[in-house]
């Protein structure tokens, strides 16, 4: 499945593909897999896009992971068959080693015999790439449902660990900072390798808000954290309602998310979801109270927002090592956060 991942820095993106493609063109990009996502070496990150060619003997397209700390990256790519007319075509990449985290996809186009680059495009993302990982993740019902509460959520992954025994993988439901008690079923003992798993649970008890699930993968003896991360999503459990996938949630608030990762060096991821699309403002500060930079000052889109920081102020200088605090105002509301950076 593809999906639009990071509707700010999309909506930046597409800017800059309609002004710098003149003759050839390539649009309607899509990434498969939300940002932030943790991939297992070998996993293929597939990138489909429309194209329009008028270079007389075609064009080849290629896909390359960018990385800050590793600019040639251990990694495997398929790249294009020599495209001409218009229509839509699909590549992809993968990493085989390293735990690595993937800034950027560059979409790079070629003449036919890739003697001459045409156009090239980086794309905003933020993939970590390790030994442990659980993505393609689905639920049922879908999210956006209102929920009785005998009724299950049932979620669908696959993963990829290189640890030397069993891991269990569990998923935690949260309404905002609070996890909720809830029945589940457990996890069974996946082996080493890659696979899929299968996960259910149920909010019993007082109405609740399900926003955002925390996905945790620890080994058999359960005395150490592989991976965890946390995904939005939108479950309501209410006692009056049927189930069904039909109407529509409340509004939820602003929310601002914990960077990741934190610690940082220098890049840094920071969600925000707003209930409508509305003016909003992120800027960061030291502890004195100065503005650092302001990373986004403008309309926001409905739901979840990502948007990144790369350790530099306004002036475009690395800033030092330290604690950091990151404001979102938005609506006539405000919430802000620490984080740390350790160059």
């Amino acid at each position: 499945m593809f999906r639009r991942a990071f509707s700010v820095l999309l909506f930046s993106m597409s800017i800059l593909i309609a002004t710098s493609a003149k003759a050839n063109w390539i649009g309607n990009i899509q990434i498969e897999y939300d940002s932030p996502a943790y991939l297992g070496h070998g996993t293929l990150v597939n990138v489909s896009f429309d194209y329009e060619v008028t270079e007389p003997e075609g064009m080849q397209v290629q896909a390359y992971p960018w990385c800050l700390s590793s600019p040639f990256p251990d990694f495997n790519w398929s790249g294009s068959l020599v495209l001409t007319g218009s229509g839509s075509y699909t590549v992809w990449f993968t990493l085989n080693s390293g735990a690595l985290t993937i800034t950027h996809v560059r979409l790079r186009s070629w003449n036919a015999v890739s003697s001459d680059p045409l156009l090239e495009l980086d794309l905003p993302v933020y993939f970590i790439f390790g030994e442990h990982a659980i993505h393609d993740i689905q639920f049922s019902p879908k999210p956006k449902a209102i929920l009785d509460h005998n009724s299950d959520v049932n979620v669908t992954f696959d993963y990829s660990t290189t640890w030397g025994t069993d891991v269990l993988i569990f998923v935690y439901p949260y309404s905002g900072e609070s996890e909720l008690g809830t029945f589940s079923s457990g996890s069974p003992h996946y082996p080493q390798g890659a696979g899929s798993g299968t996960y259910w649970f149920r909010v019993p008890g007082a109405d609740a808000l399900v926003d955002r699930l925390k996905f945790r993968m620890e080994n058999a003896a359960r005395d150490q954290v592989l991976l965890e991360f946390f995904v939005e999503t939108s479950f309501y459990y209410g006692s009056s309602f049927p189930a069904t996938s039909a109407p529509p949630l409340p509004n939820r608030e602003l929310r601002l998310e914990q960077n990741i990762p934190n610690p940082f060096n220098p890049l840094t991821a920071i969600g925000f979801t707003l209930p409508h699309e509305m003016p909003a403002q992120l800027a960061i500060y030291d502890l004195r109270g100065r503005q650092v930079i302001s990373l986004w000052e403008g309309r926001a889109s409905e739901g979840r927002n990502t948007v990144f920081w790369n350790g530099k102020d306004s002036q475009d200088r690395s800033v030092a090592s330290g604690v950091y605090i990151y404001r979102l105002e938005a609506g006539g509301m405000e919430a802000s956060r620490r984080m740390l950076l350790l160059r």
